[in-house]
């Protein structure tokens, strides 16, 4: 069983969010950027003393985290790092391409022309940052993600906004395997780019397509990754008892 490293976690007390949400954030991160490994243990002791926080936040932050599923809480054995599953990428990522796709038919109709100029910003940046010879994942992970939700809420139907800002809690640790393959990046950026000009032409043929394969690229890419990796980590590609 995976340790959790004493270096992992840190929340942010300058910040005014309820404190369950920056502990959940700080440990969202660290499971997101691999610093916190599937498998991994969370012990209800371990985090109070490492985040100088009390239980009952912490509790909330884990419970929160479960409903996402970064980890799932053990009823008296505490909460564990979920697994990475072919299963669960299929499965999210097939829902989450009917419902962005349904939103950016919408965007055809509604996207303003400054909206557009909003998405192609973001596609820049995120240029910008695979360029960068830092390469910085988590810059291009968050302007990936806003890029995807930008696009959705601009269909106007705050009800399938929320389902799909829900569903891309769940594939942010996904994205971030995604992303670093350098390869998949490209692909990304010149995806986002296709889908401006299908907003720009009002194409929501075009831009329903463009979604649907943008989607089905990510998930192969990732089961292919699982696959690999499961036969040299147990805790990847497989379901936690």
């Amino acid at each position: 069983m995976a340790k959790i490293d004493n270096n992992s976690l840190i929340v942010d007390f300058t910040d005014l969010a309820p404190l369950r949400d920056r502990i959940a954030s700080s440990i969202r991160n660290a499971i997101i950027d691999g610093r916190m490994l599937p498998g991994t243990r969370l012990t209800e002791q371990e985090l109070v003393s490492m985040l100088g926080v009390s239980r009952t936040p912490l509790r909330e932050a884990l419970l929160l985290l479960d409903a996402e599923g970064f980890v799932n809480v053990l009823p008296r054995k505490g909460a564990v790092v979920s697994a990475i599953t072919k299963e669960d990428v299929e499965e999210i990522y097939g829902a989450k391409s009917i419902l962005e796709t349904a939103a950016a038919k919408l965007a055809c109709e509604k996207i303003s022309y400054e909206t557009i100029e909003s998405l192609s910003e973001l596609t820049n940046e995120m240029e910008a940052a695979m360029n960068d010879e830092r390469k910085d994942y988590r810059t291009m992970l968050n302007l990936n993600s806003e890029f995807h939700q930008l696009l959705s809420d601009a269909g106007g139907n705050k009800r399938i906004s929320q389902f799909i800002r829900n569903l891309r809690s769940q594939t942010l640790r996904y994205n971030y395997i995604y992303l670093s393959l350098q390869s998949r990046i490209e692909t990304s950026i010149a995806d986002h780019r296709h889908m401006i000009e299908a907003l720009k032409q009002r194409d929501k043929e075009r831009i329903a397509q463009l979604i649907q394969d943008h989607n089905a690229s990510a998930c192969r890419s990732l089961c292919e990754f699982i696959q690999q990796h499961s036969l040299t980590n147990p805790n990847v590609g497989t379901h936690l008892e």
